[in-house]
């Protein structure tokens, strides 16, 4: 350990820059509470540089070190608040006319054209200000929409505004995931509120990578390569991964195979080996690494120089430069060194999965591979192989299964068949991509290399889909984050066993496993216990769900619309899959009783024609769209303790619900302002 921590320095920067990150992240402190660190971080190096004595500096040379981690510590926590203030935006949810450029081009979705930008200028009827900040746009789809291309200039009249979450339980935060993207807001524009007004005309590197990308990707289009086939081909060596369908990323998520999907750092891998093998001739020259180098920013730069390869690129880079500069390159140094790097470019890339999969993949493939091959000696060439491409699957699983878990709470049980088959067959497909490059203005033969290549990619589907198939394929999970914490450091204490037995690493692995199982069956348990009815919010279904030890049940209008709002939550508490019962529009009413409370939904304002002799008494009514506010609800028909909205009623609505019920002395809750109304079963008190 102690050669590992004085070879790989850019480690501890690394760590300490992120600590810098996290504390501005979770702390958000006006940046003078970092001159403290700051002055203390310089003042020891400062403290040490002057003190000339040889005996002192070997002996306290932590000092230096422990100020320039603490300066790293503030560079972080400056760098990731710049980026925070670069990215202010003062109009979410105002209505007004933004100058757009596009930058990227757009992406077909199901009923809608999606688009990135950076708003340049907002004007309303008071003011116009400049601005220059990332965000997302959703187009109404027409022949215009799909027309545009990156660079293009547009007014848009909208509502830009940051999504906010619902309030439901477990649900995923689409805001917080576009801020740590660098998107500020959102918006939807139909076809009459936007105006082509120009073109970008200045020089940019990106905008050429894109077209690039995009001719490359019009040379399988011209050549038939269409389909599933095209989404994998242009996914697979491109990074295009808009003609993807939902059933092919679900196959390859199921399969443990959505890695060959992103090019990253196994595509890059590829060409590196591959590169080194032809150019293998040059010897020790300088020549090679610099060729390598130009060659990987090259292939970046046809993928659209997407954040991804870029990482992966840069490196692969710095080991061709550690050759360059003619030093054996650590390469723990080397792979923290290029996080080093990138997180100084953008600090919001440690909240991005793909960031953390291929780093904690690449850890564990570099400690873990050559102690799982030296575990078998074997003679055999293809056995060999064999054994040394499963080693790398074991290792960069064992890497991001912990991480899998936490974000997508499912892990592909057949992975190593997976890769057994996608992980050859994707380096040919790759190859037969470049043969095809290389030949595509040669009439007959750019045929047949893009029927091979069709063929092939057919092949690798195929197998994939046999192995999604198979019984158990998909092993389904929840880790919080610190059971996810917990079994790294297991993971972790498990491969130092491997290299060394020693009590201590025997202790770190006890004692966290029992951590995790106790953090585990303490879930379970309380998993069991839970009792409660849940009025998810939703603008366009109605979802109310009653859940105990003994049934999951689900009262909608929409069973799939229901069940995607509701999957994380009953995946969580390990909840059973539910009986659903469909809302019957012949009936205007619902009455649903838990725990001695009753529930009365209204759907149908017809239920209004027949007059109640009185008011029928209730705990809750809960109204949704077709129910207009009126005080006759509550003088003539029901006279509830607490009224609910549900997420379709609209603001004004929900202001005239709210004054009527302060007029009768009910309670309020409108699920659309407040979030999931949840109730839970209140356990009786014990008597004395």
């Amino acid at each position: 350990m102690s050669d590992f921590f004085q070879k790989a320095i850019f480690f501890r920067l690394s760590i300490a820059l992120i600590i810098g990150i996290l504390c501005f992240e979770i702390l958000r402190l006006p940046l003078i509470f970092v001159l403290f660190p700051l002055i203390l971080g310089i003042g020891l190096m400062l403290f040490f540089l002057l003190k000339k004595s040889v005996k002192f500096r070997y002996r306290f040379d932590w000092f230096f070190g422990i100020g320039f981690l603490l300066f790293v510590v503030c560079v972080g926590y400056f760098i990731t608040w710049q980026n925070a203030e670069n990215h202010k935006f003062s109009h979410n949810g105002e209505q007004g006319i933004y100058q757009i450029t596009l930058t990227d081009y757009p992406a077909e979705k199901t009923n809608s054209v999606l688009v990135y930008a950076k708003a340049k200028s907002f004007s309303d009827s008071i003011k116009t200000e400049i601005l220059d900040v990332k965000v997302v746009l959703y187009l109404q789809k027409d022949s215009n929409s799909m027309n545009l291309k990156s660079g293009d200039k547009l007014l848009i009249s909208t509502i830009l505004s940051l999504p906010e979450t619902k309030g439901n339980p477990d649900e995923f935060d689409y805001g917080e995931y576009l801020l740590h993207k660098g998107i500020v807001a959102s918006g939807y524009v139909s076809s009459g509120d936007w105006q082509k007004v120009g073109e970008e005309k200045s020089f940019s590197l990106m905008r050429i990578a894109q077209r690039s990308r995009i001719y490359l990707l019009d040379i399988y289009r011209n050549l038939k390569v269409s389909g599933d086939e095209f989404g994998i081909v242009s996914a697979l060596t491109l990074g295009y991964t808009d003609a993807l369908t939902p059933e092919l990323r679900e196959s390859f998520s199921t399969t443990g195979a959505s890695h060959i999907l992103s090019v990253s750092g196994l595509h890059v891998g590829v060409i590196y080996i591959v590169l080194n093998f032809l150019l293998a001739f040059l010897g020790k020259r300088r020549l090679k690494p610099i060729l390598i180098i130009l060659f990987l920013w090259f292939y970046a730069f046809i993928t659209g120089l997407v954040p991804c390869v870029c990482r992966s690129a840069l490196m692969f880079s710095l080991f061709s430069v550690g050759e360059l500069l003619g030093r054996k390159a650590y390469s723990y140094n080397t792979l923290f060194a290029s996080m080093f790097i990138l997180l100084l470019i953008n600090p919001l890339w440690i909240f991005d999965v793909g960031f953390q999969l291929s780093y904690s993949a690449l850890l564990a493939i570099m400690y873990f591979q050559p102690i799982f091959v030296n575990m078998l000696t074997i003679k055999n060439k293809p056995l060999k192989w064999a054994w040394e491409l499963t080693s790398v699957s074991l290792a960069a699983q064992l890497g991001a299964a912990p991480l899998c878990f936490y974000y997508f709470h499912q892990f592909p049980t057949y992975f190593l068949l997976s890769n057994f088959v996608g992980v050859p067959i994707s380096s040919v497909i790759i190859y037969v991509a470049v043969g095809l490059f290389a030949v595509f203005k040669i009439p007959f033969l750019n045929e047949i290399v893009a029927f091979a290549l069709t063929w092939v990619t057919k092949i690798m589907y195929f197998g994939l889909q046999v192995i999604e198939h198979l019984p158990f394929a998909l092993g389904i999970g929840w880790l919080n984050i610190w059971q996810t914490i917990f079994l790294y450091v297991i993971i972790l204490a498990f491969g130092f066993l491997l290299l060394k037995i020693k009590f201590k690493y025997f202790a770190v692995l006890g004692i966290f496993s029992i951590l995790l199982f106790t953090t585990i069956i303490t879930h379970t348990i309380e998993n069991q216990r839970i009792n409660q009815l849940t009025i998810f919010n939703d603008n366009r279904n109605f979802t109310l769900n009653i859940v105990n030890r003994n049934q999951n049940f689900v009262y909608g209008s929409d069973f799939e619309s229901s069940e995607k709002i509701a999957k994380t939550f009953w995946l969580h508490n390990s909840i059973k899959k539910p009986d659903f019962q469909q809302i019957d529009t012949t009936e205007f009413a619902k009455i649903v009783q838990f725990n001695q409370q009753n529930f009365i939904i209204l759907t149908d304002r017809k239920i209004f024609r027949k007059l109640p002799e009185e008011p029928l008494e209730v705990d809750y009514l809960v109204v949704n769209k077709n129910i207009f506010p009126s005080n006759d609800i509550f003088e003539l028909y029901f006279r509830p303790k607490t009224l609910i909205t549900t997420g379709d009623v609209y603001e004004n609505n929900n202001k005239k619900y709210a004054d009527l019920a302060k007029a009768n002395g009910i309670n309020f809750y409108p699920i659309r302002q407040n979030g999931a109304f949840i109730f839970k079963k209140i356990e009786p008190q014990k008597k004395n």
